[in-house]
């Protein structure tokens, strides 16, 4: 009797525990989500000391970085942009890499800006006409493009660095070049060829 009394008891507190027990029924949906890059879009542009006065800005079409792309759009003599008389006038020349696009990127690019002068003659003797000064700068207001900032700067060059933060567009640095005239200068039609070079190190 005494074995049935607590075996009785025994089941009465088994069903209690059940039935005082909390339950939970759970159900999970795992999301992924992936975050997207955009290689930068990069322009240069002729900002001012050409005789027209309107801006010129090479890559219009806002193609992104492509290590085997050259634009040359201006790049040619038939192309090329007209400035003063360089054995009369001097000439304060500003040209202006530009970020065209809201690129989203990781890593490091050179800005390399060059010129070779002008190919002149002087009483017929083949010569250059080399710039006094030549000045590259980081744009004044290149925080406001968020996602890039100045790793380093040489004579010449400038590094940028990506982020990984969207971008605004709008200015990255300058390369700004003076010349003094030189009235030795034969009569005819001379060319400077403006170079951007850029190359990523990521």
């Amino acid at each position: 009797m005494k074995k049935i009394i607590a075996v009785l008891i025994l089941a009465m507190l088994t069903c209690a525990c059940l039935f005082s027990a909390n339950s939970s029924e759970v159900h999970k949906i795992n999301l992924g989500t992936v975050v997207g890059g955009r290689k930068p879009a990069f322009q240069l542009e002729f900002t001012s000391g050409m005789l027209s006065g309107a801006k010129i800005v090479t890559n219009s079409t806002a193609e992104v970085y492509d290590s085997n792309v050259s634009y040359n759009e201006y790049g040619t003599e038939a192309a090329a942009i007209d400035v003063a008389d360089i054995s009369r006038d001097a000439l304060n020349l500003l040209f202006t890499a530009k970020l065209a696009n809201r690129a989203k990127e990781k890593g490091v690019y050179t800005l390399t800006f060059s010129t070779g002068g002008f190919s002149v003659k002087r009483k017929g003797v083949s010569g250059t006409l080399l710039p006094d000064t030549q000045t590259v700068a980081a744009a004044t207001d290149i925080s406001s493009r968020r996602g890039v900032v100045v790793a380093s700067s040489e004579e010449n060059s400038i590094k940028i660095r990506f982020t990984g933060t969207e971008c605004e567009t709008g200015d990255l640095a300058t390369y700004r070049l003076t010349f003094q005239p030189d009235i030795t200068i034969d009569k005819g039609t001379y060319y400077s060829v403006i170079t951007l070079q850029i190359a990523s190190e990521s």
